[in-house]
């Protein structure tokens, strides 16, 4: 029933999907399994994004890890602010508006 775990982001590029987001109920226990699930499945780990930065009311940390599936990028991010957290699972494709993954 926790609306987090249906909400879904489309992005595209020049009308065409190139990236797709899942969130899903967000603790850590869920990334850990996530990740090493990718990492049994894909081997360690193309990019590794460690981020921290300011936003309106605190410190913003994220944790984003992508593996490569073909021509496909599959990820898992975790964002940690002041009052909440979200965790989503990620596919992205390379395309002409930004470079992925990201």
């Amino acid at each position: 029933n926790n609306p987090a775990g249906r909400r879904y982001l489309f992005t595209f590029c020049n009308d065409k999907l190139v990236a797709f987001d899942q969130e899903i109920e967000p603790a850590f226990r869920s990334f850990i399994v996530i990740a090493s699930n990718y990492a049994n499945l894909y081997g360690n780990p193309l990019k590794v994004i460690p981020y921290s930065g300011v936003v309106a009311n605190g410190e913003k940390n994220l944790l984003a890890m992508f593996w490569r599936k073909g021509s496909d990028f599959i990820g898992v991010k975790y964002a940690l602010y002041p009052i909440s957290e979200q965790l989503s699972m990620t596919w992205q494709v390379n395309n002409n508006c930004w470079q992925a993954p990201r």
